[in-house]
C-alpha cells in the first residue's frame, strides 16, 4: 500500500516539483535551502531528497499572485516635440 504525499516524510526531486506544480528544475533548485531557499532538503548518500513537510508548508503560503509591474518608460514611450 502506498503512503499519501503529505505522509510521507521525504520525496524525490521530481515528486517536489510535480507536487509543486510542475516547475521547472533551475527554479526548484533555487528553493531548496542549499541556494538559501525556504525548503528543506536532506542528502542519503549521493541523492537529494525534500521534505515534504517543508515543501507542503512553502506551496501554502508562497503562491501569491505577483503585482504587475509598471510599463517601463524609456525612449519609445517619449511624446516627440
Amino acid at each position: 500500500m502506498a503512503i499519501p504525499f503529505n505522509e510521507r516524510p521525504l520525496c524525490s526531486i521530481d515528486d517536489g516539483r510535480e507536487a509543486a506544480g510542475a516547475m521547472g528544475l533551475t527554479k526548484f533548485y533555487e528553493l531548496l535551502d542549499i541556494n538559501g531557499g525556504p525548503i528543506e532538503s536532506v542528502m542519503i548518500g549521493r541523492r537529494r531528497y525534500v521534505r515534504v513537510s517543508s515543501l507542503l508548508r512553502f506551496c501554502e503560503t508562497s503562491f501569491s499572485p505577483r503585482p504587475a509591474k509598471p510599463p517601463r518608460r524609456g525612449a519609445s514611450c517619449r511624446l516627440a516635440t
